[in-house]
């Protein structure tokens, strides 16, 4: 997506009114409850679950319209992917997940680029992430996530450029 701070809604609750997680864990704003979710790219994917419905017992307030639990890949070895498309579009990333005795890791880039269509504009998304799980016990681990994107839009409809901390810059040709 081309704004990081798109909202996920589910049953025409607010974008504040449903619960984004990554492998399990809460990633919505502590602040407004929103979820940052055209920051995600799919080369880390394995599968998505969506639960439709009141929630809030069990997640908590912001869980009213449902959840979404973006579950990342967790398999060893090396995957890769490139694609292309029309407007000078391209797709590109790379994976790398492994064990060493019981501690699981994975590293992956993935970067999204297009020119975009009539009124959209060029825009570039590049993505670095990053998981360590740590086993605590017998039946528990201890789960470490990072993720680091930057992006950068230019919107025809409002005549200005958009970059990664939301700021718009007039350009003028």
């Amino acid at each position: 997506t081309a704004d990081p701070y798109t909202g996920i809604t589910i049953r025409g609750a607010n974008s504040n009114q449903s619960l984004l997680m990554i492998d399990g864990i809460k990633i919505n704003s502590p602040f407004n409850q929103r979820a940052f979710a055209g920051s995600l790219l799919l080369g880390n994917v394995d599968r998505i679950e969506v639960v439709k419905g009141s929630y809030s017992a069990l997640y908590g307030s912001e869980a009213i319209g449902g959840v979404v639990n973006v579950i990342t890949f967790d398999r060893p070895g090396l995957t890769y992917s490139l694609q292309g498309g029309t407007h000078r579009t391209s797709n590109a990333g790379a994976l790398y997940s492994n064990r060493h005795k019981d501690i699981a890791y994975t590293l992956g880039y993935e970067t999204l680029n297009t020119e975009g269509f009539e009124f959209s504009g060029p825009f570039w998304n590049h993505n670095i992430n990053g998981k360590i799980s740590l086993p605590v016990g017998a039946s528990s681990s201890l789960q470490l996530w990072t993720s680091y994107w930057d992006y950068k839009k230019f919107d025809h409809a409002i005549c200005c450029e958009i970059d990664g901390s939301g700021n718009l810059a007039l350009i003028i040709d």
